[in-house]
């Protein structure tokens, strides 16, 4: 984006000023102003030209605001309740507009002045294919310290202080391959270090980059959740494996194996449904060999993570609950940016227009209406024949007219339900498009190959492609086609769409 142009000498000494932070701490009420002033000041500098400076000079000014504003704020007044105030007053304050064509990165930066990194919310609170199956990833556990994984990142949790103390965001490293078919992420721990890798899984050779972190042994303050950057990055050697299999390996065992009728309780459970983390982790605890498991427990009203942990010799164990909720403002803020826009075909096709709009409402009946928003239903349609009829006038389309929703998770769409449906769809032209006047559809079981048999009678040539293999080459390639026309088209952050137990799929959109 282009810098604007400024001719004047009293708009580049408001810049100044703007990125030094001047007068945020000082004006006509003295030096030490109440947090609503913070505020208010927070927002006059945000609506007066926060938009215009470049990116260093952005980062520049929020750093003096942060500085300054940890030195006036009372230790009575919370971080998030600062948060939420500023970030009602971009909305309220004519923001809403200059944040949307920013792409959503005024409300971040502001997000981040306060002590609330996006990314830290998007790791705990986002849906995650994972937790379709099973409960997250535990990674580590002991009388200190809990730490577990999603495809989005890594969270680690003080058992003493009963919060999160830090996140890693695992897709930035692209370091999250744990529903994936070819690729796997590999993390060791080792007291205050932790290794990321990954391998593929045929022969466990490395891949890539290997990233160091070094873990935090307490919250550096009372609100303030911290993203870790690693503190050394290099190839990953073979050596890594043997590593694992030495440090991490040894610790997990198949949770349902080792407490059966426990876990079976926690799935008749009718209230709600509860989740277990698919391997257990163990360690020794005063001479107690110790072992836990995560639970995720989902509610019409709440999800909340437990630790169920117990001594090996133990029939039973006990549930402690984790606290890892935000602010409600940063719950929504984070939900608002998970919603997406709808599916529009935008091609010139106006027969591939009719069957898309047909497929993606089919869809949508299959589709909760508390997911409305946060669901996108994207069609694949492969079409092996078109048949004209009624002197031209009409149309029959053949084809297996596919249709897939997706969920956000950082830069991903997440597989949420879809399938196929084989039919022949009736076109009658119509003000220079289509309109669908008649559907055939084929049944299930028995019915599936007689339907397609009935409605594909006198075209044998036709009948056969809906059997043939390629198909499913033909679906996946038209399926990437309408992800980069959706992403591009709505000038979405998405690089990658992923079905459980398939590898991420790139898209190439500038």
């Amino acid at each position: 984006m282009k810098e604007m142009h400024r001719n004047s000498v009293k708009d580049i000494k408001q810049e100044e000023d703007l990125c030094s932070g001047k007068g945020l701490g000082e004006g006509a009420n003295g030096p030490d102003k109440e947090p609503a002033d913070e505020i208010r000041l927070a927002v006059k500098a945000y609506m007066d030209g926060f938009l215009n400076l470049t990116d260093e000079k952005k980062e520049q000014m929020l750093e003096n605001i942060r500085q300054k504003k940890v030195k006036k704020l009372r230790a009575p007044v919370k971080k998030a309740f600062s948060a939420a105030a500023i970030l009602a007053c971009i909305v309220f304050v004519g923001g809403i507009g200059a944040n949307a064509a920013s792409g959503g990165k005024v409300v971040e930066s502001i997000q981040k002045m306060c002590g609330i990194e996006p990314q830290s919310v998007e790791i705990i609170e986002n849906m995650t294919p994972e937790a379709q199956v099973y409960a997250p990833i535990l990674l580590d556990c002991d009388s200190e310290r809990i730490i577990f994984a999603t495809s989005r990142g890594i969270v680690v949790y003080g058992r003493k202080e009963q919060g999160v103390l830090a996140v890693i965001d695992l897709q930035k490293i692209g370091c999250n391959y744990f529903t994936t078919d070819t690729m796997e992420t590999k993390i060791i721990v080792d007291k205050d270090k932790l290794t990321v890798f990954n391998v593929k899984r045929e022969g466990l050779l490395p891949q890539g980059e290997c990233f160091y972190y070094k873990l935090p042994k307490k919250r550096e303050t009372k609100e303030e959740i911290v993203n870790l950057e690693p503190f050394l990055e290099q190839k990953a050697k073979k050596e890594l494996i043997s590593e694992w299999e030495e440090k991490m390996g040894k610790r997990y065992e198949d949770t349902f194996e080792l407490i059966t009728e426990t876990a079976l309780g926690w799935q008749e459970k009718k209230e709600e449904s509860v989740k277990y983390s698919e391997q257990s982790v163990s360690w020794l605890e005063s001479g107690q060999n110790m072992r836990a498991c995560l639970l995720l427990c989902e509610s019409k009203k709440r999800q909340e993570y437990k630790l169920y942990s117990w001594r090996q010799d133990a029939k039973e164990g006990q549930e402690e609950i984790l606290s890892l909720k935000f602010s409600k403002e940063a719950s929504r803020q984070n939900q608002k940016a998970n919603e997406l826009p709808q599916f529009v075909y935008s091609g010139k096709n106006e027969i591939m227009r009719a069957v898309c709009e047909y497929a993606v409402r089919e869809e949508w009946g299959d589709i909760s209406k508390a997911d409305l928003r946060k669901i996108v239903v994207v069609p694949a349609p492969v079409i092996f024949g078109k048949v004209k009829y009624d002197n031209g006038k009409k149309i029959k389309v053949f084809g297996n007219f596919w249709a897939m929703s997706y969920y956000k998770n950082g830069n991903t769409l997440e597989n949420y339900a879809g399938g196929e449906m084989p039919a022949c769809i009736h076109l009658k032209k119509v003000n220079g498009g289509y309109k669908v006047i008649k559907v055939q559809r084929t049944g299930d079981g028995e019915r599936y190959q007689k339907g397609i048999e009935e409605f594909c009678s006198g075209h044998p040539e036709i009948y056969q492609k809906f059997f043939d293999d390629s198909g499913y080459e033909l679906r996946d390639k038209m399926l990437k086609k309408m992800m980069e026309q959706y992403v591009s088209d709505n000038q979405l952050d998405i690089r990658y769409y992923h079905d459980y137990g398939w590898d991420p799929v790139e898209l190439n959109v500038d």
